[in-house]
């Protein structure tokens, strides 16, 4: 299981040391975490959906909230109840795509993305 969002990929920034790389890593630790042992009894869908959106952020990609949703293994209306959570924490931003196309994306504010950029230079 790769629970790294393809579309993402890799950047120049992505070093061993970035906190890119950390957040990368904390992905790969809890996809092979839930294949180890019972997914289920270890899921943190707020931390993974956080980190997938650092990611997409840090990148300067879009995210859009089926993607996000999927890759977090949310069911739809799962997600729906995170991203209102969230939301109301004012942790992310729900927002229609600029290009028309009538997708929903989604991102972190600035400010959860700078404290979790902090926490990922500092965890690293």
């Amino acid at each position: 299981m790769n629970a790294i969002p393809h579309e993402y990929g890799k950047a120049g920034h992505d070093t061993p040391a970035s906190p890119v790389a950390a957040a990368r890593k904390l992905v790969r630790f809890a996809a092979a975490r839930a294949e180890a042992l019972d997914g289920d009894l270890f899921a943190n869908p707020a931390w993974a959906i956080m980190l997938d959106l650092f990611i997409a952020g840090e990148l300067n990609r879009r995210a859009t909230v089926e993607h996000v949703g999927k890759a977090a293994h949310l069911s739809e209306a799962s997600a729906a109840r995170w991203f209102t959570v969230l939301s109301k924490r004012g942790m992310v931003e729900l927002y229609q795509s600029p290009d028309g196309d009538g997708r929903r994306l989604i991102r972190l504010t600035e400010r959860s993305r700078g404290k979790l950029r902090d926490f990922l230079t500092e965890w690293r």
